[in-house]
């Protein structure tokens, strides 16, 4: 006889980036790829921010690996902008340093694709999308509805970018780019709740901001009174 606990029963660690690969480009063509510098691990995720020109529209994204359902990878649909677009593929192949493909139709301005590894993470939960012109960029608020989660931003703007800011500026910096760009890319894990993560900026610009928060159905702990469920094999 074989006892088991299913997966929520045994939570795992929070969810964390593992590496991050990117690719900037002032006159790009379609595709835009980003490759990581290591192999991806086997069963991790694959987030990627697609940001660009609001005369944009990202069409899909595929890697060297045919990872993602049928090998294109999921949009997280609440995660977009006019010229910005996140998407995601869960449960990777591994065993290789994937080049991640962003491909776009419209009229390209100033775009990157910023590809992320992540441990422990299997869905989508919500995100938000927005532009202006102001000194700080925000993708505006939006709730997150487990515990644990982590949460992935980006900024495209058309000067510099300094820093994580605003209201969440306990959001840890993955990256800012200067000449040409700007970019602020952060993250935050073990989150839950209401969000809005932010980007300082060198004055005041014009610029383009997502956000989106993902977890894994094990890092959600058993609510009082819900037994674990037991599988018993003869």
């Amino acid at each position: 006889m074989a006892v088991g606990l299913s997966s929520v029963d045994n939570p795992t660690p929070w969810p964390v980036p593992v590496q991050f690969a990117k690719t900037e480009n002032l006159t790009p063509s379609s595709p835009i790829t980003a490759t990581f510098s290591n192999n991806v691990t086997a069963g991790n995720a694959i987030v990627v921010l697609c940001m660009g020109a609001s005369t944009m529209t990202w069409t899909g994204v595929t890697d060297s690996e045919g990872n993602g359902p049928g090998g294109n990878y999921t949009k997280c649909t609440a995660s977009t902008v006019a010229g910005s677009q996140m998407f995601v593929a869960f449960s990777a192949a591994g065993g290789t340093a994937a080049a991640v493909h962003g491909a776009y139709t419209g009229t390209a301005g100033a775009s990157a694709v910023y590809a992320i590894e992540v441990r422990d993470i299997t869905n989508y939960d919500t995100g938000s999308g927005n532009s202006g012109t102001s000194t700080t960029a925000t993708p505006g608020s939006f709730t997150l509805s487990f515990p644990n989660e982590i949460v992935f931003a980006a900024t495209i703007n058309t000067g510099t970018a300094l820093d994580p800011g605003g209201n969440d500026a306990a959001y840890f910096l993955v990256q800012n780019t200067t000449g040409g760009f700007g970019d602020v890319v952060e993250y935050q894990t073990n989150v839950t709740g209401a969000q809005n993560p932010a980007a300082n900026l060198n004055g005041s610009q014009t610029w383009a901001m997502i956000a989106g928060g993902f977890y894994t159905p094990q890092n959600v702990p058993v609510p009082p009174g819900v037994f674990p469920m037991i599988s018993v094999e003869w």
